[in-house]
C-alpha cells in the first residue's frame, strides 16, 4: 500500500501515519506536514472494533444462556450447601471466587452462597478481600487453601 499524502491549497500536506508505516516510508521531513489517519484506515479501524464488539456480545449471550440453565441433579445425590461450595472450591483449588460466581455455578441465590461460604472450615478455606478470578470484581472472595499454604502456616505456628 502506498502512503496517503494529500496536498492542500494552504501549502500544508496531510499524511496518513498507518499508510506510511505499512509502506515503510520515512517520517515527514516537511514541518508543514500534518500526520493523521486517512478515511480508509479510520473506517477499517471502526469496522474491526464493531466486529470485535459483536463477537463479544455473542460470547456473553452464549455464556449467560449456559448459566441460566444449571444442570439439575437428583435431590438424593445433591450435597448440602456447605459441601457443594467446598467441592466447587476444591475443584478450582487456588482460584478466588466471589459469592456471586459461586452462586451462579451452583444455581443458588447470592445470599445463600454468602451464608454457606461464611460457614466453611477456616483451616481448609480462606475468605478475604481480593479480586474474583472469574468475573474480576473486587470484594469478599473464597478459595481453597493449597497444601503448600497449610504447610507454611503450620511451620509458622
Amino acid at each position: 500500500m502506498t502512503a496517503t499524502v494529500v496536498p492542500t491549497t494552504l501549502g500544508v500536506t496531510i499524511a496518513c501515519a498507518w499508510c506510511r508505516r505499512e509502506s515503510g516510508g520515512a517520517a515527514a521531513s516537511d514541518p508543514r506536514t500534518i500526520v493523521g489517519l486517512c478515511d480508509e484506515h479510520v473506517s477499517g479501524f471502526f469496522s474491526r472494533v464493531d466486529t470485535l464488539l459483536a463477537s463479544l456480545a455473542e460470547l456473553r449471550a452464549k455464556r449467560s444462556r449456559v448459566k441460566e440453565a444449571p444442570v439439575e441433579t437428583p435431590a438424593a445425590t445433591q450435597p448440602d450447601g456447605g459441601e457443594a461450595i467446598a467441592e466447587l472450591l476444591r475443584h478450582h483449588t487456588g482460584l478466588t471466587l466471589c459469592d456471586a460466581c459461586v452462586a451462579a455455578d451452583l444455581g443458588w441465590p447470592v445470599a445463600r452462597a454468602t451464608d454457606e461460604a461464611d460457614r466453611l472450615d477456616a483451616s481448609e478455606f480462606v475468605r478475604d478481600q481480593w479480586r474474583c478470578a472469574r468475573c474480576g470484581t473486587r470484594g469478599i472472595v473464597t478459595r481453597a487453601r493449597t497444601r503448600r499454604t497449610r504447610l507454611v502456616e503450620k511451620q509458622a505456628a
